[in-house]
């Protein structure tokens, strides 16, 4: 993907103020509609261009609300992601792996959470030798997974294996033809887009030890996943797999059991700089609407700026005062909060802290700029956000630390 980089956007007010070219525009919300910020009073309209929109912010969003620490958090607190009343949807948490064991059977199930942390069993089917095991949520899944599974196992199968280098990723596809009772290996390719077939992910676990059986399952937005050992052992599987689906067509599926008291287990490869990137963004969308688009235009702001569209480097942290901590510490309600701190440098410029803080946890502290040039009389300003009911307000510091104080 290419991505543009800002090009004396400040001269022309017609630009984007990111990437500074001439553009479609999109509303961007100053705080992400997906976190609860879905407040049509907070919005930059004109400002943002839907290039930017859509290929660079979306997949940093998706990263902080989908695949991070906040992502579980936000599936606790939050039952609801972007959208009012009944275009409301719940929120996603992507893991690239959550596994629940039965600790009556030991058995180890690939499964999924639900709105307000509740696990879940997706529909699969475990292959050991020739013996299997079948479960899923409830009869209507399996028998929909045991169908589509049917059409994948056919004379050729695609196996796909996502492969990162960096922040770009591509796609290794091995073909498997039936011939004989057996798949064999008939070819493999790289792809930049993945054809339809079977994902192949890893049976291991962090410490390299196999998590359970061999497995094939339906993630809810669709994929099927292989899960084996070896990478040489998925032909293998995939027949073992086409026989006992053969078995099953005459069997009657058995009724959804309870597993009562499971142990999870949740891995996730968290792209960290993606995570800081979409809370510099946020920082970045508050500085335009405290101060301005021209202030936020100048060449003060070119290098974070270009960190939030490229990631060529690590987004600059900074530290916070203990008072300061503690303050936010004070606020209980179910809120986000984002603090915009002008600090004076000199007689007429300004450097600029980005502070947030998500879900009751911890501060986060970003370094905007160092050398602004900001309107007269600026103070720190703070955002609240009411995620649950998708409102934003917007308090001076002094406000806000005195509403704490006597609440």
């Amino acid at each position: 993907m290419s991505i543009r980089l800002y090009a004396n956007a400040h001269v022309d007010p017609g630009t984007c103020i990111y990437c500074g070219q001439v553009d479609t525009f999109t509303d961007e919300h100053v705080f992400p509609a997906g976190l609860g910020g879905d407040d049509r009073q907070y919005l930059l309209k004109n400002l943002v261009c839907g290039t930017c929109n859509t290929k660079v912010f979306s997949p940093l969003e998706l990263q902080l609300m989908r695949n991070s620490p906040f992502a579980l958090a936000r599936l606790y607190q939050q039952p609801t992601g972007r959208g009012k009343g009944s275009k409301a949807q719940p929120p996603e948490f992507t893991a690239d792996r959550c596994e629940m064991t039965d600790p009556e059977t030991g058995i180890v199930s690939e499964a999924e959470f639900t709105t307000g942390g509740a696990p879940r069993s997706l529909p699969q089917i475990q292959v050991f030798g020739n013996e299997f095991h079948l479960s899923g949520p409830d009869s209507e899944r399996i028998e929909g997974f045991l169908a589509g599974l049917g059409t994948l196992l056919g004379d050729t199968v695609n196996v796909i294996r996502k492969v990162r280098a960096d922040e770009t990723v591509s796609f290794e596809v091995t073909t498997y033809d039936w011939e004989q009772d057996i798949y064999l290996r008939s070819g493999a390719s790289g792809e930049p887009k993945p054809p339809n077939g079977i994902w192949l992910e890893a049976l291991a676990g962090s410490d390299g030890q196999a998590v359970g059986w061999p497995r094939l399952f339906q993630r809810s937005r669709g994929q099927y996943v292989a899960r084996v050992v070896r990478e040489d052992d998925t032909a293998l599987f995939l027949a073992q797999t086409r026989k006992a689906l053969s078995t099953l067509q005459n069997v009657k599926l058995p009724g959804p059991t309870a597993i009562n008291r499971p142990s999870i287990h949740v891995g996730m490869a968290v792209l960290y700089q993606q995570v800081f990137r979409a809370m510099a963004k946020i920082g970045m969308n508050f500085a335009c609407y405290e101060y301005g688009a021209e202030v936020v235009r100048s060449h003060s702001f070119d290098h974070i700026r270009n960190i939030i569209l490229t990631g060529s480097e690590a987004v600059p942290l900074t530290t916070m005062s203990d008072q300061m901590q503690q303050m936010f510490q004070r606020e209980a309600r179910q809120v986000h909060l984002g603090l915009l701190y002008p600090v004076a440098v000199g007689e007429s410029s300004h450097s600029v802290i980005f502070l947030i803080r998500l879900y009751g946890g911890g501060m986060h502290a970003f370094l905007l700029t160092e050398d602004a040039l900001l309107p007269p009389a600026c103070s720190p300003a703070v955002l609240v956000v009411y995620y649950l009911e998708h409102r934003v307000e917007r308090h001076t510091l002094k406000d806000y630390v005195h509403s704490m104080l006597h609440s």
